[in-house]
């Protein structure tokens, strides 16, 4: 799935231009491979925000065991990095020093972990949120830099843990899809579950969609927020009714949280019924449930919209 395109801006000048150019690249040949994949996600171009900290991610791809950062760089001549694991380029046969792209996706990836982590408590399952204390940061990581397909790079002659993370646009994909598959069968590390998978999504498509990532608007809360008055925030127009599955009955029910999430307990029959109901934006019926205070809110993972459903 393509969760987000590269937003277009003018270039300031010749640089920005190629930098640009090789970004749409590297986005075509994601969506090439990726696009029709319900287990993969791609965002392009997203931009996050947290504690004063801002990074702008390439390539964002998201699998069912954890994240691949894609950093473009356009080098149209020749690219060295020594043992010291500084790089250099060729331009019209002049070399000059360069910044590490490496080093540079590592810091967006840092920072990116940090943000992810401040809201793991909204996003992850809470039986996954217990077994695995570091949050995200047990999630599989991994880190590339797509150069231009005409680039020649001296691979011969650099260390090769960053030849390994240096790949040629016209290769992204596949070195991708390599990654992340052999990824899926590794069986010690954990995966998205069910009920996390579009959780996340929506909240990445929500950081996407929002200026200044990382911090909701005034009087918003992200997708999955907690904490006083969140409901009312969340909530536009009535509340959508839930009733017992099996006798219909709408008020004597208690809420109650087991393993597969939140349900409501019948007090006539006694049935339960779990906390599910069409989302109102799009009528999707995949979505997450969390609690806040006396409200419980439904969050959808097709649109990100989030509303009351049940208040105890």
């Amino acid at each position: 799935m393509i969760e987000k395109d590269r937003e277009e801006r003018p270039a300031r000048d010749v640089r920005e231009e190629f930098g640009a150019r090789q970004e749409r690249d590297v986005a075509f040949y994601l969506r090439r491979e990726f696009a029709a994949r319900d287990d993969v996600a791609v965002f392009n171009d997203l931009r996050i925000a947290h504690e004063g900290e801002h990074a702008q991610i390439d390539h964002l791809v998201v699998h069912a065991r954890g994240f691949v950062l894609v950093e473009s760089k356009s080098i149209h001549g020749e690219v060295r990095v020594n043992k010291e694991g500084e790089w250099s380029r060729s331009y019209r046969g002049s070399w000059s020093g360069m910044p590490s792209p490496v080093r540079q996706v590592e810091l967006q990836r840092r920072l990116l972990e940090q943000y992810l982590n401040a809201h793991a408590a909204h996003v992850l399952d809470k039986i996954a949120f217990g077994l695995f204390q570091s949050y995200f940061g047990g999630r599989m990581w991994d880190a590339f830099c797509a150069v231009s397909s005409s680039a020649i790079i001296h691979r011969e002659t650099m260390p090769a843990e960053i030849s390994e993370r240096i790949v040629k646009s016209e290769f992204v994909g596949e070195r991708l899809r390599g990654v992340i598959d052999r990824r899926a069968v590794l069986t010690t590390w954990p995966r998205f579950t069910e009920d996390e998978w579009p959780t996340l999504i929506a909240f990445l498509r929500y950081t996407a969609g929002k200026a200044g990532a990382g911090r909701a608007p005034a009087g918003e809360q992200a997708p999955g927020a907690s904490g006083a008055g969140a409901a009312e925030r969340l909530s536009v127009g009535a509340e959508p009714a839930l009733r017992c599955r099996k006798c219909g009955e709408g008020r004597r029910l208690s809420a109650q949280s087991g393993r597969y999430g939140y349900f409501l307990r019948c007090q006539m029959c006694p049935t339960n019924t779990p906390m599910r109901s069409a989302c109102r934006a799009c009528g999707s019926h995949n979505g997450r449930v969390s609690k806040s205070g006396a409200a419980f809110i439904a969050t959808c993972g097709n649109c990100g919209d989030a509303a009351t459903i049940w208040r105890a």
